[in-house]
């Protein structure tokens, strides 16, 4: 089938709203503008919805991304660079490590320890960086507090890096949840550089 028709057929069988044309021919019945935006609109997020869990889900390693944003929906991030515009450039650098991939076996740039995640190693796991961490951590809990701290000191790794990267947790403030993002941000914006140096050194 080819033609201008056809393609709307496949586009609306696709998106399983095939059933309003079909009640239209039926019963001369159609949802108004309002509706039928809403209807269309849910069923194709949902569609992409899905598609985005699966894709990511099928990944046979730990998926930062898909942890920070499970659905397909603005990135928590964006909402903290919005709120404050002073810290765009730093939070910025936190959305770009999301995207960064993540079964690549690179040397770290800092301790040249052969490691599965980048992101992940200099985050929770390069020697050379305990100092770095151990004052981040102070900072930690004088922005959320022991409880909150505490909480957050307990998370996997994998799912510690993912609340650093914007994933939603048990902090449920939103001024200091922006707090808690720049200060992970202004700790560690420069690791998008470093990761994407080893990539490309090790891709030459």
């Amino acid at each position: 089938m080819k033609g201008f028709i056809p393609e709307i057929h496949e586009i609306l069988e696709y998106y399983k709203l095939i059933d309003i044309i079909q009640e239209y021919k039926n019963t001369n019945h159609f949802p108004n503008k309002c509706i039928f935006k809403s209807i269309v609109n849910n069923s194709i997020i949902m569609d992409e919805n899905q598609q985005y869990t699966h894709n990511l889900s099928r990944k046979m390693v730990e998926n930062i991304a898909f942890q920070v944003q499970p659905q397909i929906q603005m990135c928590p991030l964006y909402y903290v660079i919005d709120r404050g515009k002073v810290h765009r450039r730093t939070v910025s650098n936190l959305v770009k490590l999301i995207t960064l991939p993540e079964d690549l076996h690179l040397p770290c740039s800092i301790c040249l320890k052969i490691i599965d995640n980048v992101v992940i190693h200099i985050f929770v796991y390069c020697v050379e960086l305990n100092a770095l961490r151990n004052e981040m951590w102070d900072k930690i809990i004088d922005v959320l507090g022991v409880e909150l701290s505490v909480i957050l000191h307990n998370k996997p790794d994998d799912e510690l890096v993912g609340i650093f990267l914007g994933a939603q947790w048990e902090l449920q403030d939103v001024n200091v949840y922006d707090k808690f993002i720049v200060l992970i941000s202004k700790y560690y914006s420069w690791l998008y550089d470093i990761c994407i140096g080893s990539l490309y050194n090790n891709i030459a």
